[in-house]
């Protein structure tokens, strides 16, 4: 299965239809641990906001 990292604001459309598509999705709750799960993942997908909290 391929895998996607989904860390943006609660859409669940996105995440379904990801599904549906055959991705198994994870998510983030922030930048910093998007970034981590990034790189223990290594996701085929990777979305994101622009301005991701505690990034910086």
């Amino acid at each position: 299965m391929r895998e996607t990292l989904k860390r943006e604001g609660g859409s669940c459309y996105s995440q379904g239809r990801l599904e549906m598509a055959g991705y198994d999705v994870s998510q983030a709750e922030d930048g910093i641990k998007g970034q981590a799960l990034a790189l223990q993942l290594q996701p085929d997908l990777i979305m994101l906001d622009l301005m991701l909290p505690r990034q910086h």
